[in-house]
């Protein structure tokens, strides 16, 4: 492919307007040249292209002076991959605005695309009785035995105790897939649910604890109170729990039943990690995290250790935030926020992904970005599937 065939593909990438067969054509091309520093890689994506300008800037530097040669399609692959890198930190790296996001859903699905998820939950009462957040408007949305839920803003529900009393029950708030939520419980403390996830609590905390369960995945800014510990209790799929103590920090739990692993990461404060998957008191272990630690519970083994524990976190801020992960942990992030399901076809990459992006972007953008991985995917209704 020629220099010319090369940048007129590169622009219609950047312009989104590569009819399929140019695309195909496109990939090809790319994949035909040595790509070891790839996106996804452990340096940010404005880095790598940064530092690739600066090697392409040299080479020509050397070429001028007569130092080295570099070959026309070195130098012509190396720029059209810098304007794929350009397009692409664009994606990561660009938050798309309010009055932006109906707009990205809209189009998505006017093209058959799969828009990102948003703020919706259901709250579950003490008598049974269920409450869609999704278009509640703002405001008080009911009292019950003392307690009243508000709803702040499009995101986040508020609890207040207004006055103590024997009569307690326990509520849940929920999440979909697709949906996140905010919840801030009565002693102040705040919640962060993400999606598929849930937190169950009683509608008033008693004087010698604050317990709630969790399902999923929460990150919690718990409110100091040395009368009244605050206690977490998550279980796996497999039967896996654990009992999280805390008297005021910020950390997140994954406790989704579909990973293989109950992790708990810990960014400031300090938490002890009690298993409670052992049938006696003999059988239970316990650990203590200090601020950049995570505790891993599988198989019945409890380990302490050193963690990135702001890509734990970037959920919150959102983000997708990879290091190291499998394709199949990347999926499963991906079929939670977009709701969908993921169907391998073939065999399952062994690839490695480290990187960041935007969960506010539609799917197909998402997908484009993690084919720079030589991984292939097709949207299919609701359904992701991954080709190798």
């Amino acid at each position: 492919m020629n220099e010319e065939r090369i940048n007129l593909l590169a622009k219609k990438w950047l312009d989104g307007t590569l009819t399929e067969a140019e695309r195909l054509e496109f990939e090809q091309w790319y994949a035909s040249f040595d790509d070891s520093e790839e996106i996804l890689h452990d340096e940010a994506p404005g880095d790598l292209g940064n530092r690739m300008y600066q090697n392409i800037i040299a080479q020509r530097q050397s070429v001028r002076s007569g130092v080295v040669r570099m070959s026309p399609r070195r130098w012509t692959a190396a720029a059209a991959v810098l304007l794929c890198l350009s397009f692409s930190a664009y994606l990561l790296m660009r938050p798309v605005g309010k009055g932006e996001k109906g707009i990205v859903m809209r189009q998505a699905e006017t093209a058959g695309d799969i828009g990102p998820g948003g703020n919706r939950a259901t709250l579950t009462l003490g008598d049974g009785s269920i409450v869609s957040l999704d278009d509640v408007e703002e405001g008080a949305l009911r009292e019950q035995q003392g307690a009243r839920f508000i709803k702040l803003d499009s995101g986040s529900l508020a609890y207040t105790s207004a006055q103590q009393t024997d009569k307690v029950s326990y509520n849940t708030l929920s999440t979909p897939r697709g949906g996140q939520f905010k919840l801030m419980l009565p002693d102040s403390s705040m919640v962060y649910l993400n999606a598929a996830s849930s937190i169950t609590f009683l509608t008033a905390f008693p004087a010698d604890e604050r317990r709630v369960v969790v399902t999923g995945e929460a990150y919690f800014e718990v409110k100091p109170d040395r009368n009244r510990p605050f206690r977490v209790v998550t279980t796996s799929s497999v039967g896996e729990g654990q009992l999280i103590e805390v008297l005021g920090t910020h950390f997140n739990v994954n406790a989704y039943a579909d990973e293989v692993a109950v992790t708990t990461s810990l960014l400031e404060g300090s938490v002890k990690i009690i298993s409670i998957t052992g049938k006696n008191e003999a059988e239970k272990k316990s650990g203590v995290l200090k601020p950049g630690q995570q505790s891993v519970l599988q198989n019945g083994a409890l380990r302490v250790q050193e963690a990135d524990v702001f890509s734990a976190v970037a959920w919150k801020n959102g983000l997708f935030q990879f290091r190291e992960a499998s394709l199949p942990e990347v999926m499963r992030q991906i079929s939670r926020w977009y709701d969908v399901d993921i169907v391998y076809e073939g065999p399952v990459s062994e690839r490695k992904f480290s990187g960041k992006m935007y969960r506010n972007i539609n799917a197909s953008q998402a997908l484009e970005i993690l084919k720079f991985m030589k991984v292939n995917f097709r949207i299919e209704g609701k359904k992701i599937i991954v080709t190798p």
